[in-house]
């Protein structure tokens, strides 16, 4: 095993009807991947604080009210976490097309490029590449799988629509 790969901490928690395996280094977390619950050791104490803050950030994502993001060590190449910190600025609800990533990026020919770069992303949901789409609006292409990257899309659309209707009564 790689020393990167080293002194990491784990923890788990269920999330939209499936379950999320969460690993954390003492700089920052390091992943977020849908797992099945025989892949995963028995549990033991969390002691990182980084695991501690993404626990909060899910419940709050799940809840629908901001929280403040934990520290990420984003592990990938230079292109990869480039890609990674361009989808962060797409909001909840929304979404924006590999092309339309990839031309605010800088790199308009490089649509592909950041199809592949998404589906290395080890950070699902807190770095949102459900959140990226076909130029035509289709699903394509989810780590995770298409019926998590649909749960996920429909999740915020409905949780942004009942934020609005909120403040509109209030």
């Amino acid at each position: 095993m790689s020393e990167e790969w080293q002194d990491l901490e784990h923890d788990t928690m269920p999330f939209l009807g499936w379950h999320l395996r969460l690993t954390a280094s003492d700089k920052g977390l390091v992943s977020i991947l849908p797992y099945v619950e025989a892949e995963v050791p028995a549990r033991q104490e969390v002691k990182n604080v980084h695991l501690k803050v993404a626990k909060l950030w899910l419940n709050s994502y799940l809840q629908g009210v901001a929280a403040q993001m934990p520290s990420l060590e984003m592990r990938g190449t230079a292109f990869q976490k480039a890609v990674w910190q361009a989808v962060l600025n797409v909001k909840a609800g929304e979404v924006i097309s590999y092309g339309a990533l990839a031309k605010a990026m800088g790199h308009p020919k490089a649509a592909r490029a950041v199809g592949a770069a998404l589906g290395k992303n080890p950070l699902h949901v807190m770095v949102p590449c459900h959140r990226v789409v076909a130029a035509g609006g289709a699903l394509t292409g989810y780590a995770g799988g298409l019926d998590k990257k649909e749960a996920l899309l429909h999740f915020e659309r409905e949780s942004a629509s009942q934020q609005y209707a909120a403040r509109k009564v209030a």
